[in-house]
């Protein structure tokens, strides 16, 4: 949403923005007698020393990841004869897991489930030929994944579902 507000932006107004998928509103004149402060709080955003498309691209890719592990989980609790849990209860898991696999946006996947079921195997770091090798494409109209690059993944990942819970 930064570069939205570079973007589109102007001097004295809020901009109003849908953030899924990111689409301006409108711009919104700040009455005379409003003041604003911004505070730095001088953390370091785990995405922040990365271009644009190497960032986005990971971020797509630890997406793309998710989403197939949670494909093949509805599929091993889809087979499962495990009688510890009641049906109403192994469907609900179906559930959250067929969400999951069809997921739009990261912010949208709660902390607790990132780490509880994909954290662990989200790898810091991918080249894009291991990851086209093993999921085809990211699924991002935008970006093109380099096979020879190295790409962040974990930190992209993991910045939309935790900053959507920080704010």
């Amino acid at each position: 949403m930064d570069q939205m507000a570079s973007a589109c932006g102007e001097a004295n107004k809020l901009l109003a923005m849908v953030c899924q998928p990111a689409e301006v509103k409108e711009l919104v004149m700040i009455p005379s007698h409003i003041r604003f402060w911004g505070l730095d709080s001088g953390i370091r955003h785990s995405v922040g020393g990365g271009d644009y498309g190497s960032v986005r691209v990971g971020t797509y890719m630890g997406r793309k990841m998710i989403k197939c592990a949670a494909s093949d989980l509805v599929s091993v609790s889809s087979t499962s004869d495990a009688p510890a849990q009641s049906d109403d209860y192994k469907e609900k898991g179906r559930d959250v897991l067929k969400s999951e696999a069809s997921m739009e946006y990261l912010c949208k996947l709660p902390p607790h489930r990132y780490e509880a079921a994909y954290s662990k195997d989200i790898p810091e770091t991918i080249t894009g030929d291991a990851f086209l090798e093993k999921y085809g494409d990211h699924d991002d109209m935008v970006t093109v994944i380099d096979p020879k690059r190295s790409y962040s993944v974990k930190a992209p990942t993991r910045h939309p579902i935790y900053e959507n819970f920080r704010v």
